[in-house]
């Protein structure tokens, strides 16, 4: 289970992802959800130690005509992780 907030959206996702450990610090992530929205997610993610890229597809399941919403959307996160000193590493 994932909860979701972005903006003032909010969701539960339902689903689970795989991890593959390509070396010693890098780490490839596939996932399948599916949310509260009605949306079917597929996430691919890559992992390091700093850093984090992801890029997920969000598909609306049945009729989503409603004013102001997309059908579906392509989504890229790109995060960047700042070491707090003094803090013990929890793993990824």
């Amino acid at each position: 289970f994932r909860y979701v907030e972005q903006s003032k959206k909010r969701n539960l996702q339902i689903g689970s992802h795989f991890r593959y450990q390509i070396d010693g610090k890098s780490l490839l992530y596939i996932g399948s959800w599916y949310n509260t929205n009605k949306k079917a997610v597929v996430s691919i993610d890559f992992a390091k130690e700093n850093y984090h890229f992801a890029f997920s597809y969000d598909l609306a399941l049945g009729n989503r005509n409603v004013s102001g919403q997309t059908n579906s959307a392509f989504e890229l996160s790109m995060i960047w992780k700042k070491p707090v000193e003094g803090r013990k590493k929890r793993p990824n």
